[in-house]
């Protein structure tokens, strides 16, 4: 079954509801706790977030990049 078309701007909420169909079509990701993965959600739109957004300077901030398994290194517990 093919992934189907995305919205032009997913938020989080949106996001986090389809971990479900995410977890159907990629069967490794049933692996992973589910609190993981929204806490990945969630880094992503903040980081995306800070990126649209300029400072109080009115600095715009770098782009998001990717964090490979050395720079992901702190885990929140809500």
């Amino acid at each position: 079954m093919p992934i189907p078309q995305l919205r032009d701007n997913p938020d989080y909420y949106s996001q986090k509801k389809d971990l479900l169909n995410t977890k159907d079509k990629f069967p490794e990701y049933k692996l992973i706790h589910s609190q993981v993965l929204q806490d990945c959600i969630k880094r992503v739109k903040f980081a995306f977030d800070r990126w649209f957004k300029a400072d109080k300077s009115g600095h715009k901030l770098g782009k998001p990049r990717f964090k490979g398994i050395g720079r992901y290194r702190i885990m929140n517990n809500e």
